[in-house]
């Protein structure tokens, strides 16, 4: 898969661990909400919605909220006439954030890079 100039790790990290509060079963869903509309495009407006929705329901908390929102934004842009690159950046992307955020969960400080990240490994 292609990711072009857009960097779904760092994006990825900065989103996920910035997710306190977030309902954990909320994130998962990000996932089952994309993957729930055939349609590429209207995937991605799908889930931006949803987002929004589990924003002012108070199920997505933390800075990570709105960084959700850039970085699916930003991928949509790259990819929109991509089809097959725009669901598997932004299945790779949710992916990840799941990811982050559960390792990510008891910590204190976010990460903002993959570089950071590889620092604390000790």
């Amino acid at each position: 898969m292609q990711s072009g100039s857009i960097d779904i790790y760092n994006l990825a990290l900065k989103s996920g661990s910035n997710l306190k509060g977030t309902d954990k079963t909320t994130i998962p869903r990000l996932l089952e909400v994309f993957e729930s509309e055939v349609d590429v495009n209207n995937a991605v407006k799908l889930l931006i919605f949803y987002i929004y929705r589990q924003k002012e329901r108070k199920e997505l908390r933390g800075e990570g909220v709105n960084d959700l929102l850039r970085s699916i934004k930003a991928i949509y842009e790259r990819f929109r006439n991509d089809p097959d690159n725009l669901r598997d950046t932004v299945r790779k992307y949710l992916i990840l954030v799941k990811w982050v955020y559960e390792f990510r969960l008891k910590k204190d400080k976010p990460v903002r890079s993959f570089e950071e990240l590889l620092r604390e490994v000790q």
